[in-house]
This record gives structure tokens, sequence and C-alpha cells, in this order.
């Protein structure tokens, strides 16, 4: 997150600083997956997931014919084959959506077993937590889903489980073995206890609702009325909208309109990318709205592709400052 902010400040004090009085632009042509150009504009030097700079950076190409199912998140390897995956990333902001991929033996992309947050090459082995609604056993993550919307649980004698954590809108039953809704619209809610375990009160409003309060306490949760908004102050204006979208005058919530941005300061106007990518150099690209992926094992990094921190199991490489080797054996 701090690389992140320091590739932000430099972009933006270059902004300030009059780096942009000439657009930059590409002068290649009929090469879409081109990402970013040298300082001529007459050569690629960053290719689009799934894509390398070919021909003397003229055009861009696969990184193999043969790169698997799920080709379009591979990052080309910058090391050995390049034909091969170095790595691979889903550009998708939302980590629930996002896709948790390894590399297998033959460099192509493969999704981990689900319910996996994290696994490792060249098998997939499951490594650190699982998912919303799995739990950890050896090496492997046990689905919830016997107790109804149950996010997090634990297993029990004679393999029976008990829910832990319950989704947004619900709320765990006293014995552990139900999850309770919420009145509609509840993020949070408390119960009475036995005997009843009945929900008696709302102590938050989930996203995109709004409070009504009557002696300081929730008596209703009414929804903002606009599509990917968080909060608003009153029905129909929002005030704060989903990560990926922006609030604009009309208090409605406008998609920042490109891939992998995490903020923008209005659609097509990036300000800083998610994990694993980096605004193009020259900054003035930011008015591009383009996200293009760090090098190969590399988590964070600057304007002009230096890494500042590398994926787990990755550990800086010793002669190219941009990439990261894998420290596995």
């Amino acid at each position: 997150m701090a690389a992140r902010h320091a590739v932000l400040a430099l972009a933006l004090a270059l902004f300030a600083g009059g780096a942009l009085a000439k657009p930059f632009v590409c002068k290649i042509e009929d090469v879409p997956q081109c990402m970013a150009c040298n300082d001529r504009g007459t050569k690629c030097i960053a290719c689009a997931l799934g894509y390398r700079p070919a021909g003397n950076g003229k055009s861009c190409v696969k990184c193999g014919q043969d790169s698997g199912a799920l080709a379009q998140f591979c990052v080309c390897s910058t090391k050995g084959n390049p034909k091969k995956c170095g790595t691979c990333v889903d550009p998708e902001v939302d980590p629930l959506k996002q896709k948790k991929l390894y590399v297998d033996s033959k460099g192509n992309c493969k999704e981990c077993p689900v319910g996996c947050t994290a696994c490792k090459g060249p098998n997939g082995k499951c490594e650190g937590g699982c998912k919303p609604g799995y739990f950890k056993k050896g090496n492997a993550c046990v689905d919830c889903t016997t107790v109804a919307n149950c996010l997090a649980c634990e297993e029990k004698k004679q393999g029976s489980l008990k829910c832990k954590t319950c989704a947004e809108g619900f709320m765990l039953a006293s014995n552990k073995k139900a999850c309770l809704a919420c009145t509609p619209g509840c993020g949070k809610c408390s119960q009475s206890g036995p005997p009843s375990n009945k929900v008696t009160k709302c102590n938050s409003c989930a996203a995109g609702f709004l409070a009504v309060r009557e002696q300081g306490k929730i008596k209703q949760c009414l929804d903002c009325g606009v599509p990917n908004c968080a909060e608003c102050s009153v029905v129909g204006t929002c005030t704060v909208c989903a990560p990926g979208y922006l609030v604009n005058a009309e208090g409605k919530c406008d998609s920042c309109a490109f891939t992998a941005c995490e903020v923008c300061t209005a659609p097509g106007t990036c300000q800083a990318c998610s994990e694993g990518f980096r605004l193009p150099n020259p900054p003035d690209a930011l008015e591009t709205g383009r996200c293009i992926a760090c090098g190969a094992g590399c988590a964070a990094c600057q304007l002009d592709g230096k890494c500042d921190e590398c994926l787990d199991d990755y550990a800086p490489n010793a002669t190219d400052n941009k990439i990261c080797d894998s420290t596995e054996d």
C-alpha cells in the first residue's frame, strides 16, 4: 500500500510540474495490446496481460500459443522462456470476485483450488487462509455451506460444523448452528437470546442503505436508491461509491471505466492502480486511464517499472530491478 501511495505522489507531482504539456501518444499503429511506449512513442515497452513486446517493440504477441484457458491473466516470463507465464494476475479490483491463480509446470495460468485465498505452483498447493464461507483443514479449504449464510465456521466432534461468523444481513444464533436474517437493509443485528432467539434490533445498516433513527435507535434501513452506492445522506444522493466508482455532481456513481484502477478522480482519469499494477510512464498517461501490470513476480512498482515489493515466495532479481524470481526450489 505504501508503495502505491509513493507512485501516486510521484505521478501527481509530475502532473503539477507541467510534465503533461504535450500529450504522449504511441505512434505504433494496429497494436491495440500495447500499453506503454518509449519516450519517442516508436517502440512498445509494455503489453497487455497475456502479451509481450516483439519485433523490436513493433508488435505485441501472445506469451504462447498454448497458454491455457486463463491466458488473459498471464504475465509473460522475463527469465527463461518468454513464451511461458512468469506469474498470473487477475486485474479485478474486488477481492471477492478476483480469481486466485498460479503458474503450473507447463507455464500456464491455473485457478487455485476452490476456497483458497492463495496457492503455490506448480501443483496449486493451497496456502494461507481460506475465502469467506470456508475453513482450513490440512492443505484444503472446506465449504461451510452446511450452515446457510455462514462466512466462517469450525469443525466440531464427529465432523459437525459450527458457525463463527455470519454474512452481512445475518446474525449468529446462540447455538451457533444457524444464521438468522436481520430485517431488510440491516447489515448487523442482535437477538434476544434463548429460548426465542429472535432478532430484536438493527445495530447498523448494510452498505447502500440509509439509517432512519428514532431516539438514537435504528428504526428502519432505506435503500439509497443509487446503483453502486456505499453510503448516502439522503435517499437518491450518494456520498461514497463502491470501489471502482466515483460520485458525480448529481450524487450518482460513475464507473472509473477501466480495469485495475483503484481510485479515479473522473471517469477515464486514474489516480492509483490496484496491487500489481502501475500507471504508465510518462505520467501524462494518467489521462488515458490505463493501469499496466508490474513485472513478473512483482506486487508493487514505480512509474518506471522498478519493483518496490515482490509477491509472496518471490525475491528481487539480481540484475533486473523490475522483476522478482520465485524462491521455490
